[in-house]
């Protein structure tokens, strides 16, 4: 018959010393996560989605009201309207403004954003507005969560497939689930740094669409805004694949203030501030080889100038290709 074994005195320290070790650890862990500095409550009833209108309203009045220092523009998201001030981000219930869901962390908000039926957190942590949480607009449950390097501040926009994060000289576009697919502009620490097209731009404008990808970028040496047309989602998010990309020849030399208005299939709007020889009120408006057919413009539009077989309207309100 084997006899029991025994646990001897140095058994017993290794063990105590394994679950100190372990302690430590998973509080040091803590210590560093994000959930520290979360705090997350959930609707008990999520909110539904609002009728459809069938008409416009002849009048509107004010129902209820919130601070919301972190939105552009007003987030509507899963039938919630969404309020972001400092580091919360609430869900409010649309007819009273009552807190549905909330979603707190201890860092402060860079943006907030509504897209995919979800509200997109943009936080500001050790490496900029990169720590970023997908919140389900219903009731605010953690759909998604990534973090990256960014700039100290960015502009969000959405274009319905793909969110677009930009700072002043690097650019994220995410899809639904937060994985990155494309970075563009500066990159920390590149393994390839051939990768990138080109290097010290500032990025002024974006505007993107499911296929395309249009940035103003404001190059060293170069005499005016540089317009770049990318795929957002290439093969390798760190490698751009470029459509095309050139000077804005109708730019005079060291104006600033020209804008990506809207990109659509293979068609990308600019605004072109007036300059010396362009005369006040100025734009333009690419579009592909073909001529476009005529079309209507608004009878209040500025009138826009052609460059590169674009559409030209004038105060009359007709348009030409």
């Amino acid at each position: 018959m084997v006899a029991p074994e025994r646990r001897t005195r140095a058994d017993l320290i290794a063990a105590a010393a394994i679950a100190v070790v372990v302690v430590l650890a998973t509080g040091a862990i803590w210590l560093r996560s994000d959930a520290r500095g979360t705090t997350s409550i959930t609707a008990e009833t999520p909110a539904t989605p609002a009728d459809t209108a069938l008409s416009i309203p002849e009048n509107v009045t004010e129902i209820w009201r919130a601070d919301s220092a972190s939105t552009g523009r007003p987030v509507v998201a899963g039938g919630a309207v969404v309020t972001a001030e400092g580091g919360a981000v609430i869900g409010r219930d649309r007819d009273t403004g009552t807190q549905l869901w909330s979603y707190t962390r201890d860092l402060p908000l860079c943006g907030v954003i509504g897209a995919w039926n979800s509200v997109v957190s943009v936080y500001h942590d050790g490496r900029g507005c990169g720590a970023v949480t997908e919140l389900a607009g219903a009731n605010g449950a953690r759909v998604a969560q990534r973090s990256s390097d960014a700039d100290d501040a960015v502009v969000l926009s959405e274009d319905g497939t793909y969110v677009t994060s930009r700072g002043m000289d690097r650019m994220e576009l995410w899809r639904s689930d937060l994985v990155r697919t494309l970075e563009f502009g500066r990159v920390d620490a590149p393994v390839n740094p051939s990768t990138q097209p080109r290097s010290g731009c500032e990025l002024v404008s974006s505007a993107s669409s499911s296929t395309r990808l249009a940035v103003l970028e404001r190059c060293p040496d170069e005499p005016a805004d540089r317009l770049s047309v990318l795929n957002p989602a290439p093969k390798d998010n760190t490698e751009p694949d470029e459509y095309g990309s050139s000077v804005l020849a109708d730019l005079d030399p060291g104006v600033t203030g020209a804008k990506v208005l809207a990109v659509a299939g293979d068609r990308t709007a600019v605004y072109l501030p007036a300059g010396p020889s362009t005369g006040p009120g100025s734009a333009s408006s690419t579009a592909p080889a073909r001529p476009s057919p005529c079309t209507r413009c608004p009878p209040t539009s500025p009138p826009i100038r052609r460059w590169s077989r674009s559409v030209r309207c004038t105060r009359g309100g007709r348009a030409h290709g």
